[in-house]
């Protein structure tokens, strides 16, 4: 038996589509934000690539205040072009981004000395 989805407009889908639904709970389950893009093992080429992602889970509402911890928590400490490929992800990011979360990250950035 094939296993089935159902799409938002109630059509029933085959099991190798897509939905955005389903990609948003496997980004997440995964952890693919927190394990392969912003991990221990983080590269700069790896991060410069992952704006799509991350703006896909703030679009669908997935984008965790854990996550824009995380994201700010990894520039520091790391080698110059690693901070500066993250930052550029957080400006591409903040039009995406909650009232709180931008709270959050405009209190860091005052933090800085």
């Amino acid at each position: 038996a094939m296993v089935q989805g159902h799409a938002t407009t109630g059509e029933v889908l085959p099991e190798h589509w897509l939905t955005p639904a389903m990609v948003t709970e496997w980004l997440v389950r995964n952890q693919v934000l927190e394990e392969h893009i912003f991990g221990e093992n983080i590269h700069v080429q790896i991060v410069k690539r992952c704006t799509d992602i991350v703006r896909f889970l703030a679009a669908q509402g997935a984008l965790h205040d854990s996550h824009v911890r995380l994201l700010w928590e990894v520039s520091h400490g790391k080698h110059e072009s690693v901070a500066q490929a993250v930052y550029a992800v957080i400006v591409d990011l903040t039009p995406q981004l909650s009232a709180p979360q931008l709270a959050y990250l405009d209190a860091r950035i005052h933090d800085i000395p």
